[in-house]
């Protein structure tokens, strides 16, 4: 079932965007996306 988004879901979703991004852009360096990681929380 899809829901719409709750702050709640902030930490597993920020899980999922780490792992797929790292995952699927092996051309960019791991670092890259960790840096990053508060910066998309906050956005």
């Amino acid at each position: 079932m899809i829901r719409k988004f709750k702050k709640c879901d902030i930490n597993d979703v920020m899980q999922i965007w780490e792992n797929e991004n790292v995952k699927s852009h092996k051309f960019i360096q791991e670092k890259y996306w960790k840096n990053n990681y508060n910066y998309v929380k906050e956005a």
